[in-house]
C-alpha cells in the first residue's frame, strides 16, 4: 500500500482488512483531521494476529510529514515530495533537493543533495527492482548510497544495480566490476561486461580489449581465461566458439565436448534439457 505523492494525492490499497481500515478511520478522526489538511494512509507496516501498526502521511501548508496512527509524530511536515516507500525507504525532496527517509521516520539521507534523481535500480529485461543500495545521477553521471546512508561519488557513465554486493559499471567506455565499499574488483578493464539477471548467477561474461571472450567471478577473478571468439551460458555449462567451431565448457573451465560442432543452440531450452547441436549439416 502506498501513496504517490508525485502524481496527485491519492491512496492504493491492496487487500487491508476491515479493522486496519477501522483504525485508519479512527485515526483520521481523532488525530489527522484536527490539525492537518489531509491524510493518507500510505502502508501496512506489518500483520502479526490482527495487529496493524498503520503510518500515515500528513499534508499542512503544502508540505509533507510523517506519522503513526496512535500519533506520534514522525516528522514534521517538511518535504514537498514523498515517492512511494519501496522496502521501507521513500525518496523526499525539499527546496528542491533530494534526499530520503525510512518508515520509522529516521533521515536515511539528508535532504541537501544536488542530484538530478535518486532511485532503486530496475532492470528492463525482468522489471525487478534492486534494493542493495539506492543509486543516484548528477550531471550525467552516477554513483550510489547504501542503505545505512553512505554517499559514494558519483564519477561513473553506467552503473548496474547490484546484486549480491557486486554491480558493473563504465568509465571512458570500458567496464569493471565494483562492489559496495565501492573497489573495484578487476584487476584490468573490459570492452563488456554482461550479466544474467533473471537467473541471478555469481558468473559474469566478459569481453576483453583484444576481443576475447571469457568468465569473471563476483569477487573480479578469472573464471574462464579469456580465450574464445564468443561465449554464452546454458545451464551449468558454457557454450563457446574458436575459429568457427563450437563446444561446450563445464563449471570448471573443462571440455565436456570437443571443439568441433558447427552450431550448437540453447534457445528454447529449459533449465536441465539437452541442448540442440549441428554438425556438418545434420542435427541431434
Amino acid at each position: 500500500q502506498y501513496v504517490d505523492m508525485t502524481s496527485g494525492i491519492g491512496v492504493t490499497s491492496f487487500g487491508l482488512c476491515d479493522d486496519a481500515w477501522q483504525a485508519a478511520e479512527k485515526a483520521k478522526k481523532e488525530k489527522a483531521d484536527k490539525e492537518f489538511e489531509a491524510w493518507y494512509l500510505y502502508e501496512e507496516i506489518y500483520n502479526v494476529g490482527k495487529q496493524y501498526e498503520i503510518h500515515f502521511l500528513l499534508e499542512k501548508d503544502g508540505l509533507i510529514g510523517l506519522m503513526q496512527a496512535n500519533g506520534k509524530m514522525l516528522l514534521e511536515p517538511r518535504f514537498t515530495k514523498v515517492s512511494p516507500f519501496y522496502f521501507n525507504i521513500a525518496v523526499v525532496e525539499e527546496n528542491g533537493l533530494l534526499g530520503a527517509i525510512t518508515s520509522e521516520g529516521e533521515i536515511l539521507i539528508d535532504p541537501v543533495q544536488q542530484w538530478d534523481s535518486l532511485y532503486f535500480p530496475i532492470t528492463a529485461n525482468d522489471n525487478v527492482m534492486h534494493h542493495e543500495v539506492l543509486e543516484y545521477e548528477k550531471d550525467r553521471k552516477y554513483g550510489f548510497v547504501t542503505l545505512d546512508g553512505n554517499i559514494h561519488e558519483a564519477v561513473w557513465d553506467y552503473i548496474s544495480p547490484f546484486v549480491n554486493g557486486t554491480a558493473i559499471v563504465k568509465s571512458n567506455g570500458q567496464y569493471n566490476l565494483i562492489n559496495t565499499q565501492g573497489m573495484l574488483l578487476c584487476t584490468e578493464w573490459y570492452a563488456k561486461i554482461n550479466f544474467d539477471y533473471e537467473q541471478l548467477s555469481s558468473t559474469f561474461l566478459a569481453q576483453d580489449i583484444q576481443g576475447k571472450y571469457g568468465a569473471l567471478g563476483p569477487a573480479g577473478e578469472v573464471l574462464l581465461p579469456f580465450e574464445w571468439d564468443s561465449i554464452k551460458k546454458a545451464d551449468d555449462c558454457y557454450i563457446v566458439e574458436k575459429e568457427k567451431k563450437k563446444g561446450i565448457l563445464n563449471s570448471n573451465g573443462e571440455l565436456r565436448t570437443s571443439l568441433n560442432w558447427d552450431n550448437i543452440s540453447s534457445l528454447y531450452v529449459e533449465n536441465g534439457d539437452p541442448l540442440i547441436a549441428q554438425k556438418d549439416g545434420k542435427y541431434g
